[in-house]
């Protein structure tokens, strides 16, 4: 029994030992994840500057859009006010000549009136060759003027000319760099654009995210009725082991009391001291049932804590309960050697003990039948206490481990 009992507490030993492997594992895994999850926040914080950055030189862009908005709507109106001052300077020109050639016009009719009048007047006056000649002074500074005027003209032209050049190349300017802000009008436009659909698969990513954690939420409700389930299946199985040790105890007390009273009758004494020991291998039957019992329990609790951790604790709180873990199970392994030592300890005093009854029933023999009665009561009511002792240990270690 001892050897089995070793056995058994081994194979428990390295159970715990495989499930804090397990433990062990899952923080791993766990580590792995938030790292994953640490290195997607990075991820998108790097996103969401980018995106501040790219705002920022969009802003930037717009206000310089808009300065050079401004400067061409100022260099338009610059323009148009020119253009109106040239095209009216153009009338004035073309009013101007037309006044200089109705002018000329009338110097030419005059010449020729005077001319005409001097061919008529030159058979009858002699002075008139004198006034042909003050005439045609005239008429020569006449023309001299007009030749001043028409290079003046000439002039005024060439630098209409040029004027116009200037503006026909200023206005290729300004329609190279209207194209240029066209251009940068549609990189901004595709800019905005790429912008919003990052926003946009940043919102997917978040409702996904609430998605998900609904979803654990429900996952996690109904573990948590489960686990509940379990806490009161195991109160009602310690509740049963509990009676069931009380029953037995008090059926054993009677029949020790039945044994004292036949003292007369070694016979029914190991009659009832055979089923005395049945009944004591039925307990020990049945807690080892009770263990395996608790055992499941705890397996499922167990798995039910390890989800339940996987699906509700965040990367603090995670930390936290590893911590918590880590020092319980150094906890518990300290009491799993305590209570090692105490289970050798307790084998030492059992052999001790069925050492003592055997010698005790070698001394009895001799001594009389009630001697004999009194130390198989007293025997069996240690090992019921003993019993009962183990069952606690058993129950208060399997309620520390959970």
């Amino acid at each position: 029994m001892l050897q089995e009992k070793d056995e058994q507490w081994k194979s428990k030993k390295d159970q715990i030992k495989e499930k804090d492997q397990m433990r062990q594992k899952i923080l791993d895994e766990f580590q792995q994840k938030s790292d994953i999850l640490q290195q997607k926040e990075l991820k998108l914080t790097e996103k969401q500057s980018r995106v501040k950055d790219l705002e920022k030189q969009l802003r930037i862009k717009l206000h310089e859009y808009s300065e050079r908005q401004k400067e061409l709507n100022q260099i338009m109106i610059d323009y148009n006010n020119e253009r109106d001052e040239f095209d009216l300077f153009i009338i004035e020109a073309k009013n101007e000549k037309d006044d200089r050639q109705k002018e000329i016009d009338k110097i030419k009719e005059q010449i020729a009136k005077e001319t005409k009048k001097q061919k008529d007047f030159l058979g009858r006056n002699q002075n008139a060759e004198h006034r042909m000649k003050e005439q045609e002074e005239a008429m020569t500074k006449l023309t001299e003027d007009l030749e001043l005027k028409n290079k003046k003209m000439q002039r005024e032209k060439q630098w209409q000319r040029e004027k116009v050049q200037e503006i026909e190349i200023w206005r290729r300017e300004t329609i190279k760099e209207e194209e240029d802000i066209q251009q940068m009008r549609l990189q901004i436009a595709r800019r905005r654009e790429t912008i919003q659909k990052k926003e946009i698969n940043i919102i997917d990513w978040a409702k996904r995210n609430l998605v998900e954690k609904n979803k654990y939420d429900g996952e996690k409700g109904a573990l948590d009725a489960q686990k509940e389930n379990l806490e009161r299946e195991d109160l009602e199985l310690t509740e049963k082991l509990r009676r069931l040790k009380r029953r037995e105890f008090d059926e054993l007390a009677k029949k020790a009391k039945i044994i004292e009273g036949q003292k007369d009758l070694l016979k029914s004494l190991k009659s009832e001291e055979a089923q005395l020991n049945k009944k004591c291998t039925q307990l020990e039957l049945e807690i080892q049932s009770m263990d395996v019992m608790i055992k499941n329990h705890m397996d499922i609790k167990e798995n039910l804590d390890l989800k339940m951790l996987g699906l509700e604790l965040s990367e603090e709180m995670w930390k936290k309960k590893c911590d918590e873990q880590r020092r319980i199970l150094a906890i518990e392994k300290q009491k799993l050697d305590d209570y090692e030592q105490k289970l050798k300890q307790r084998d030492l005093n059992l052999k001790q003990q069925n050492r003592e009854l055997s010698e005790q029933r070698k001394l009895n023999k001799d001594n009389g039948f009630s001697s004999i009665k009194r130390s198989r009561s007293k025997g069996v009511a240690s090992s019921t206490n003993s019993l009962r002792l183990r069952s606690n240990n058993i129950m208060n270690s399997s309620k520390e481990i959970i």
